[in-house]
């Protein structure tokens, strides 16, 4: 499976991406989170769907008085990703 999630809220610069970093390497997902211009922050990820629905539930939880909206898609591929990382 794989999806683009965007989160919306007060979600830069309180540790969102280094901690989708860290659960996403935990749980064997791979793919990117970013911060977007508009102060959003974005996500693709690929792995098994009950991992990344793991992932959604652990941010939602930690970030819960941050996230004001989430937008998500799921996608299809031919690409796969191999890791994850923070894009800049």
């Amino acid at each position: 499976m794989r999806k683009r999630i965007t989160f919306k809220g007060k979600v830069q610069g309180v540790g969102f991406r280094i901690t989708t970093f860290t659960i996403a390497h935990k749980l064997g997902i791979r793919g990117w989170v970013r911060n977007n211009s508009d102060g959003s922050v974005t996500m693709v990820v690929e792995g098994l769907p009950e991992k990344i629905n793991q992932l959604e539930e652990e941010l939602e939880t930690k970030f819960s008085g941050y996230i004001s909206q989430k937008e998500e898609l799921e996608e299809t591929t031919n690409e796969k990703l191999t890791d994850f990382r923070i894009l800049y």
